[in-house]
């Protein structure tokens, strides 16, 4: 196992004095490791092209078995160190930060009522992030617009994105923007907090600033700095009060990321988790229920995709 963990380090920190120094070990014993690991396989993982190492299409191959292998490894521990009398003491979620603070907050009061002793931990992510904390054994239940497989899936909600400016920016004096026109301006992102580092800055965006999260964001704009894909919810009461307006584009006025539920397959016998799914459901299902209303009454154009748009790094 300490030499799976070794190939993964190599790979996600970008060499073997990286790994090293994430996992407080000596290069040396980093490599003593990769050698030993090598030898017992009789193939090598890694080729080395100038001074990178480059996986070979063995490593490749074994990549995704060794991360599904640690991450199984982590679940048993975790699972462990939760349980007690058949009960579960502790769950922790990943929640992709798109999801509305108010079903969040709905859903966890919900399920405090089902059950008292249980404590939750809630890691906020973005793009990868919740996939990553999935395969690594380290979240039980997720919800994000990209899942890995092997796990329980099911959707969940569509969130509306808009793209929107301070009334005083340059780009409220324009009519009809297109994308071109929009490259000229900063544009506020959310890095992607997982190691695959994803990028589907829906404009490659040349002049962009990446922060962490959405009220940063958010700050951003109305500040008047930059413009920004922001989901609906969160700049809605903004630009009711006219701090705000959404950027004239010709095109794309609007744009949904499709949300999904994941529940690692050794939990979905417990009690607490399957209620926890059932409470995440019902206020999904609320949400887009209160959605629909709200198209009917306003139906700009909208572009339904899975990734959430001018998320970056």
């Amino acid at each position: 196992m300490e030499q799976w963990k070794v190939f993964v380090a190599i790979v996600e920190h970008g060499g073997s004095v990286q790994a090293a120094d994430k996992m407080y070990k000596s290069q040396s014993a980093i490599s003593h490791s990769l050698k030993k690991m090598e030898s017992t396989l009789k193939h090598s993982l890694f080729t080395v092209e100038g001074r990178k190492l480059t996986l070979t299409p063995l490593g490749k191959l074994l990549l995704p078995k060794a991360k599904s292998l640690l991450g199984q490894a982590t679940q048993m521990e975790v699972l462990s160190n939760q349980y007690r009398d058949g009960m579960l003491n502790e769950i922790a979620i990943a929640v992709d930060v798109l999801v509305p603070i108010d079903l969040l907050q709905d859903a966890l009061d919900r399920l405090a009522q089902c059950h008292p002793g249980l404590n939750i931990r809630v890691f906020e992510t973005a793009l990868s992030g919740t996939k990553q904390y999935l395969e690594e054994g380290e979240v039980q239940f997720g919800i994000a617009s990209t899942l890995p497989t092997g796990h329980n899936l099911e959707p969940f909600i569509s969130v509306p994105l808009v793209c929107v400016s301070h009334i005083d920016h340059p780009l409220q004096k324009m009519d009809k923007i297109n994308y071109e026109t929009l490259k000229q301006y900063f544009q506020v992102v959310i890095r992607d907090s997982g190691k695959q580092a994803l990028d589907t800055g829906w404009l490659g965006a040349p002049k962009r600033w990446t922060v962490t999260n959405i009220s940063t964001s958010l700050h951003l704009v109305l500040e008047g700095k930059c413009f920004a894909w922001l989901p609906e919810h969160s700049v809605s009461q903004y630009i009711k009060e006219g701090k705000l307006a959404p950027v004239p584009l010709v095109h794309g006025k609007k744009r949904g990321v499709f949300l999904q539920m994941a529940v690692s397959g050794k939990y979905s016998l417990f009690k607490e988790v399957q209620d926890m799914v059932s409470i995440f459901r019902d206020v999904g299902a609320k949400y887009q229920l209160e959605q629909e209303l709200s198209e009917e009454l306003d139906s700009p154009e909208q572009v339904l995709t899975n990734e959430p748009i001018g998320v970056t790094e």
